[in-house]
């Protein structure tokens, strides 16, 4: 497969007016869904660098490349540090980039999902005329998430994608991820293992395991979902090579026993036992 990073299909939405308020009304007076469904884990490495990271064990990124969310607490103030490829160098940056940190915070203490999608327009008027991509990029992820957790599939889309113009390949990698999964959900095989396909290469290019193992299990997953044995077993194998180069015992378990799963779901018992029998359940804790 050659993945073409293409602008998603945007139809008779105008991507670069979606901040009009108009278009936030279905979100006015909601709670923030996502974080009931999808925690989203924040810790700060020794180098002030922000990575993003899903509340699956196997989905840390510890990369010190990466993009990772500093621990705010109810009603903390965040802290914002200027190194790494997330720095603010500019006025406008820096506020941009406490804006986009206090729109977090809003979600977590379950505030005005509006107000937050406001609060990122606002630090995207700030980015407007800056060359910090890596920047820009975090936000529109921020809002892709909004958009996806509230299934306005195409305005998510269009988001993720802008937010794959960053040089962090874990930021990427997750950004192809989402949009790999919502294809998926919508059953475009195509599109989705072209997503899951750039997700591989970026998480490589950033020396990622945890990433492409993540991908390269979405993928397979789909090939179970076709009862393709073929297609399974070829990205079965990769997905769990895959992680064992990630050393995390909970990664590993976590692809076996997914592995197992889709061969059972296709009727192949007898790969379904090896599977489980492969299963290094000592070394994983288990």
């Amino acid at each position: 497969f050659t993945p073409q990073n293409k602008e998603p299909e945007e139809s008779d939405i105008e991507p670069y007016q979606i901040s009009v308020a108009d278009n936030y009304s279905p979100f006015i007076e909601q709670t923030p869904e996502e974080t009931a469904q999808e925690e989203t884990n924040f810790s700060e490495d020794t180098n002030g660098e922000y990575s993003i990271y899903i509340n699956e064990p196997e989905a840390e990124f510890e990369n010190n490349e990466t993009y990772i969310e500093p621990q705010i607490e109810a009603q903390a103030a965040p802290t914002i540090k200027e190194e790494g490829p997330y720095a603010a160098k500019t006025e406008n940056e820096k506020l941009a980039k406490e804006i986009l940190l206090e729109g977090k915070m809003n979600l977590q203490n379950e505030g005005s999902v509006y107000e937050t999608l406001r609060m990122y327009d606002r630090a995207l008027e700030l980015m407007q005329n800056s060359d910090n991509t890596n920047l820009k990029s975090a936000i529109y992820y921020e809002r892709a998430r909004i958009f996806d957790s509230y299934d306005y599939a195409e305005l998510a889309l269009i988001e993720y994608h802008k937010a794959t113009k960053t040089t962090d390949g874990n930021l990427r990698a997750q950004a192809h991820i989402k949009m790999g999964n919502i294809y998926d959900d919508y059953v475009q095989f195509e599109p989705a293992m072209d997503q899951y396909s750039m997700a591989i290469e970026s998480s490589e290019e950033a020396n990622n395991p945890q990433g492409k193992t993540r991908a390269l299990r979405y993928i397979a997953s789909m090939f179970a979902e076709r009862f393709d044995n073929e297609g399974l077993t070829s990205f079965s194998d990769l997905a769990i090579e895959s992680a064992k180069e990630t050393k995390s015992p909970k990664t590993i378990a976590a692809t076996y026993l997914e592995v197992a799963d889709n061969y059972k779901y296709i009727g192949d018992d007898k790969k379904a036992l090896q599977t489980y029998g492969a299963f290094p359940c000592r070394s994983a804790g288990i």
